[in-house]
């Protein structure tokens, strides 16, 4: 999973040096959307590591690069590089994601009936597939 980011200069800690936990945000939704590409299935992390290389700044271009490590007792391992226009990595992100499962949806997510026809094939245990 790829995504292309420019980050606002209304995204800093300090002047033109995007806030890191921004930048942490942007990568687990990447993730995640790694994993539901990736494995039909809708996640949430449980945990996530972000180490930084360099600063990330505002108005730059950057790209997420998000792929699946590992698939372990039902949960997914997940690596993410944000990298700059040349190619050169500024963090690197990994984290563990949980799927979703259909007999907990309601009470983590407010859907409708309507929602939650759409989001049922792509959820853990109950759901249909």
């Amino acid at each position: 999973m790829v995504a292309d980011v420019v980050f606002d200069e209304d995204l800093c800690s300090y002047p033109g040096v995007v806030h890191g936990g921004i930048v942490s945000t942007a990568a687990d939704d990447v993730m995640a959307h790694a994993v539901l590409l990736g494995h039909h299935t809708l996640t949430f992390s449980t945990t996530l590591r972000t180490r930084f290389l360099s600063v990330v700044r505002a108005g730059a271009a950057y790209r997420i690069t998000a792929r699946t490590t590992s698939v372990l007792g039902g949960m997914f391992g997940v690596e993410a590089e944000v990298t700059g226009e040349t190619g050169d990595l500024h963090a690197l992100v990994t984290g563990t994601y949980k799927p979703i499962r259909d007999d907990n949806v309601r009470s983590l997510l407010a859907l409708n009936d309507q929602e939650h026809r759409l989001i049922r094939p792509f959820l853990g245990g109950g759901g249909e597939r």
